[in-house]
């Protein structure tokens, strides 16, 4: 089934905040959005769509509803780098989602962005995005110990990356 991307904008604050505060999106994702509250959603985006650096879809499936976010951020011009993230709600899983979204995150990093190469970060608990990761060919480049604080305790992060394809 195809999925339609469209790019993010100002009034989807609140569509951002439900997935941001989504448990699972919380539980699963590297986010720092712990101190994150509705009302800060709103600047977040704004930052994100006017500093030329981030690149986020609402992901929607053919009956139009909202499945995630696919992001390119922390966009790099020079080093044509930039970090991949997919944000799915829990009713977007296990459909191939993640591997839809992230053709479309090689289309926007080649054809509109001509970048060489994706980074990513996955928390070394999440082992579906670790086992996705290695599916979509990332390759893991190392170790952040101890990165994230999270249910009281500290995890490390595996850091990713990919070369993206002519």
């Amino acid at each position: 089934m195809p999925f339609s991307y469209r790019p993010l904008r100002l009034d989807d604050a609140p569509l951002v905040w439900d997935i941001y505060s989504e448990p699972t999106v919380q539980q699963q994702a590297v986010l720092h959005v712990e101190e994150m509250q509705a009302d800060s959603i709103e600047p977040m985006l704004r930052r994100w769509l006017t500093d030329g650096r981030q690149y986020h879809y609402l992901v929607t499936d053919e009956s139009g509803i909202p499945l995630g976010l696919n992001q390119l951020f922390a966009v790099d011009r020079i080093a044509r780098t930039a970090e991949s993230g997919i944000l799915l709600l829990p009713h977007a899983r296990g459909r191939g989602a993640a591997a839809q979204i992230h053709e479309h995150q090689l289309f926007v990093a080649r054809e509109l962005l001509g970048l060489n190469r994706l980074t990513a970060q996955v928390a070394a608990y999440n082992t579906h995005s670790l086992h996705i990761m290695q599916k979509l060919g990332f390759q893991q480049d190392g170790v952040r110990r101890r990165a994230l604080y999270r249910g009281d305790e500290f995890h490390d992060i595996f850091l990713f990356s990919k070369s993206v394809p002519a």
